[in-house]
């Protein structure tokens, strides 16, 4: 059985040690940072949307990671990038801060508001798939001919 082990509680002890830390430091990328790290504990993300709160925990954990490993104060707002919808969609999969996890969730979403195009369901299905290799579990969708 696949399992996600981190919650709310954790995610913010995480989250008050980072602010600690930074603010004790204050540099010009750690202000960056706290900026950064207030946004994301505040702002509405995809997994919210989606209203699974299991993922919305792991996805916060995860971004804090890579906020708290960015050394380029360039890069600190990239952290924030998630796909979302405008004249067309936009997915920041350039971004070295792009999550899996994330775009999956984009997609589940945006199957659920309307069809999906041929090109849209094609880049759910990778993505999903890229989703269960990094995780390890087997995809409950691949078809018995692709095996």
């Amino acid at each position: 059985m696949f399992s996600l082990n981190v919650g709310k509680e954790e995610v913010f002890r995480k989250a008050e040690a980072l602010r600690r830390a930074w603010e004790k430091d204050s540099t010009a990328l750690n202000k960056k940072k706290l900026r950064v790290l207030k946004m994301l504990l505040t702002e509405k993300r995809i997994a919210d949307e989606a209203g699974i709160e299991e993922w919305k925990w792991h996805i916060l954990w995860l971004k804090l990671g890579q906020l708290e490993s960015v050394q380029d104060p360039g890069e600190v707002n990239e952290v924030l990038l998630q796909a979302k919808v405008g004249k067309t969609l936009q997915i920041p999969t350039h971004s070295k801060y792009w999550l899996v996890e994330e775009e999956c969730l984009f997609w589940m979403e945006q199957s659920l508001k309307s069809p999906l195009s041929y090109q849209g369901f094609e880049r759910y299905m990778q993505v999903f798939q890229l989703l269960c290799d990094k995780y390890g579990i087997e995809n409950p969708l691949k078809q018995d001919s692709e095996i």
